[in-house]
Order: C-alpha cells, then structure tokens, then sequence
C-alpha cells in the first residue's frame, strides 16, 4: 500500500496518521505520491521526508493508495 497526499483544508474526523508513521512507510518504499497543491501551499516540503525518499507528483491517485488529508497534528484518512 501507498500513502497519497493531498492539501487542502485540514480536516478534523477520521482516522489519524502520525507524521513520523508517514515518514517511516516512506523510507521503506522509497517513494510517496503527492497531490502538487500539496507542495504549492506548502502542505508537504520535499525536506519533510529523508534524503532518499521520492516524491512522485500526480494528479489522481493510485489505485491502491491511502488517500490522506492534512490534519492539525498529522495526517486523517480520507
């Protein structure tokens, strides 16, 4: 599974995903997909994650990626 990461507004309700459990399962992928408003509004900074971990900018999300909304201290499911 992949994490996709979307900016926006942050939302409140779900399920919560901590910054640090984002970051691990990107260094153990080596990559992460990112919406490009993520890192326009600065959402997601390519210095969030690791020297190594690739962020793969696109529009539409994988088919079999965890889609994830800004959330005040992480991320929530969407």
């Amino acid at each position: 599974m992949v994490f996709y990461l979307t900016g926006g507004p942050t939302t409140t309700t779900g399920k919560r995903i901590s910054d640090s459990q984002v970051r691990y399962h990107a260094m153990n992928l080596g990559y992460v997909f990112v919406h490009p408003e993520a890192i326009k509004n600065g959402t997601v900074h390519p210095d969030d994650f690791p020297a190594g971990v690739e962020l793969v900018l696109t529009d539409t999300p994988p088919p079999d990626a965890l889609i994830l909304a800004p959330a005040p201290r992480g991320w929530v499911v969407k």
